[in-house]
């Protein structure tokens, strides 16, 4: 019944903490944890083992192992986002050959089935290539990350460390 403002609140505020806010002049609590910010759903996964990606060809990288997906959204080689989670999202994907005569590399991250940012490296050896974009994203849409060399030979992509897919919402 009352509101002094004495007690300083000295440390970040636990979930279960309230706030009064003003509801159309109808004064109410609410939960920090509905309010507090969040960079969720976020996810970090990668290649276990060697896959091989045929030239000239857009392939898809089938991610096997997982770093972590806070909200179970990355399966199937492809992050979903999550029913009521739209919004802009971060990505990066990276990838490296254990092939050293390619002419070229791509990293292309696709959205729904359709090229929405690609990188390009030419005449690579170790260094791979990389490639980011911030997406505004619905409900129910998905992101996936493909590999493309151009050299007129097979080539293998590099595993663990060294093919990477991550990703996260922004806050806001």
């Amino acid at each position: 019944d009352i509101i002094s403002g004495e007690t300083e609140l000295a440390v970040a505020p636990a979930d279960t903490d309230e706030f009064l806010v003003s509801d159309a002049g109808t004064l109410k609590r609410i939960d920090y944890s509905l309010i507090k910010p969040t960079n969720t759903p976020a996810f970090s996964v990668y290649l276990s083992g060697n896959q091989s990606v045929a030239s000239n060809t857009d392939t898809k990288i089938t991610f096997d192992s997982e770093h972590f997906d806070t909200d179970s959204a990355f399966a199937s080689n492809k992050f979903t986002v999550p029913s009521g989670k739209a919004g802009k999202y971060f990505f990066v994907l990276h990838w490296n050959s254990n092939t050293s005569y390619s002419n070229e590399m791509f990293a292309k991250i696709f959205k729904n089935g359709s090229l929405i940012r690609q990188m390009r490296n030419q005449n690579i050896d170790e260094d791979g290539v990389e490639c980011c974009a911030i997406l505004d994203l619905a409900d129910g849409d998905y992101i996936e990350g493909y590999a493309r060399a151009t050299n007129n030979a097979t080539n293998v992509l590099a595993s663990t460390d060294k093919t990477w897919f991550d990703g996260f919402k922004l806050i806001g």
